[in-house]
């Protein structure tokens, strides 16, 4: 397929990882010829009746509990959700592209996953693609590219039927081993009349005898297949970098690793509380947003830090020794600078992954949209919760900067339960939050506009002035400047009077609320 790929040392590799799991059947296979050999001489021994019993009986329990484990058990269908690629022109033409270049058959099919991941999976003659629909949404062509190469290339070097193979075989080996270690002696004794408990506990102690062996051996089975799996993952990554080039392949690797998380705080910080609500938002639009707010740019520091501390695991070496390798050879091509694969149908994928179970009919909305509808729901909820009127109530907006002068005496006072010295973060930022809603929901009272944007903090425009209420709170919680600057902020939007959070909702909010949205 590429000159690169060392499949010599794949094929190695993937026969001594095979020859363990041989020579672990071969030891399943003696050690029940055995206990078969030694069940017959037992049931013809001149013993006791009830010694010939007591042996038959743990000759034929440890059979069963062999012959049980290694029973095949079906395998796990394919992951995510089939993709019609008719319906899909983009990334139809880029897989097929991909499978041109490396000269590797199509994929039978192709699955979207809710998750930044991607595989290659061979059932018998069956081969299918998986691709996380956040890594379509994020990544650039050239860089998605690169993770369909990689994943066409593990198709074309014979890795995926590899690992269907041996996944079959050793699957018996770890059942086995772990079904013989089962048991807790004393819970026996405890629990078992004595006679019984003695078989029992001579059952446990020979079957954990018997799986001694196969420890060793399933422990030289893990060191070589980790081997052949991280050798499987260069390969691949250099079929990527020869078809996408060196640097997209880096940049994918790379922001796979750190926009994994992004993608999940997208859509713990902005869809599911928009899905909640009753609302379904574009998704790709959404996490474009996202990707350039102040909350992904955190993120992204925080994950970059990580990075070249994160270890190998048994199926991929560390990210930094697979950057390491890929830098030492010289790229094929520059990555090109081109918007990433569109899907037409994304956000009805996003619907099945990312809809609350509780969320049974969800309102087509744009990002816009929700700035007429989102807001009235959001106060018509919030200004009846119980919680939210005993923490804030008979505060002012200009009593906030008190408040955050001191929140864990705030807190000891609104929650008597509170008794210890300290308050933890949990109750801080959920005391923030809560006087943040109140500000914002006031702001919006007295005709301020806001707008939800994905990764953004909530903001609200009033009088010309931007008011963002929960990064300026926190503010006042660590500087004494920011508090004497909040009465003036209140003077220049006028809600130096205002109390913090009021039950009364405006008849023209109840109306949005309810849908009836009037124009701006």
């Amino acid at each position: 397929m590429t000159s690169s790929v060392a499949l010599p040392s794949l094929d190695r590799q993937y026969r001594q990882a095979l020859g363990w799991l041989l020579a672990y059947w071969g030891l399943f296979a003696l050690i029940s010829g055995a206990l078969l050999w030694l069940l017959l001489r037992v049931a013809v021994a001149p013993w006791f009746p009830l010694v010939r019993g007591m042996l038959g009986l743990l000759l034929l329990s440890l059979l069963a509990q062999l012959w049980w484990s290694a029973l095949p058990r079906p395998r796990p269908a394919p992951f995510g959700v089939p993709v019609p690629l008719e319906q899909e022109p983009e990334l139809r033409a880029l897989i097929e592209e991909t499978a041109q270049a490396l000269k590797v058959p199509l994929p039978d099919e192709v699955r979207l996953l809710p998750d930044m991941n991607a595989y290659m999976s061979v059932r018998g003659q069956r081969a299918t693609l998986g691709l996380g629909l956040p890594l379509l949404l994020s990544l650039s062509r050239a860089e998605v590219q690169a993770v369909v190469a990689h994943e066409l290339a593990h198709l074309g070097q014979g890795d995926a039927a590899r690992v269907w193979r041996l996944s079959g075989l050793a699957s018996g080996l770890f059942r086995t081993m772990l079904n013989l270690n089962r048991g807790d002696p004393e819970a026996v004794v405890a629990v078992l009349p004595q006679g019984v408990s003695t078989v029992v506990l001579l059952h446990m102690m020979t079957a954990k005898l018997l799986a001694l062996p196969m420890v060793a051996i399933a422990q030289a089975y893990l060191k070589r297949v980790e081997a052949l799996n991280h050798a499987q993952e260069h390969a691949a990554d250099l079929a990527a970098q020869q078809v996408a080039g060196a640097e997209a392949t880096r940049s994918a690797l790379q922001r796979v690793a750190v926009e994994a998380w992004l993608f999940d705080a997208y859509v713990e910080h902005d869809l599911l509380p928009l899905a909640q609500a009753g609302f379904r938002v574009p998704i790709a639009e959404g996490f474009e947003h996202f990707l350039a707010g102040e909350h992904a740019e955190r993120l992204r520091g925080w994950t970059a830090q990580d990075l070249p501390a994160r270890e190998a695991t048994l199926s991929h070496p560390s990210l930094r020794v697979r950057l390491e390798q890929l830098a030492e050879q010289a790229p094929a091509r520059p990555a090109a600078a081109l918007p990433g694969v569109r899907l037409r149908r994304a956000d009805e994928w996003s619907g099945q992954f990312y809809t609350p179970k509780s969320a049974t009919t969800l309102q087509p909305v744009s990002w816009e949209e929700l700035d007429l509808r989102h807001w009235p729901a959001h106060w018509q909820t919030l200004a009846t919760n119980e919680d939210l009127q005993v923490a804030l109530r008979g505060v002012t907006l200009a009593g906030v900067a008190e408040v955050c002068a001191d929140l864990n005496a705030h807190l000891r006072a609104r929650f008597p339960q509170l008794q210890y010295e300290g308050v933890g973060g949990d109750e801080r930022h959920l005391l923030v939050g809560w006087l943040a809603v109140g500000v914002l929901l006031c702001a919006l009272r007295q005709g301020a506009e806001a707008s939800v944007r994905p990764g953004h903090p909530w903001a609200a425009q009033l009088q010309g002035h931007t008011l963002v209420p929960y990064t300026q709170l926190w503010a006042m919680v660590s500087h004494s400047d920011a508090r004497r600057q909040w009465p003036q902020t209140l003077m220049s939007l006028g809600l130096q009077d205002q109390p913090l959070l009021s039950p009364e909702i405006w008849p023209a909010e109840a109306q949005r609320a309810q849908g009836v949205v009037p124009a701006r």
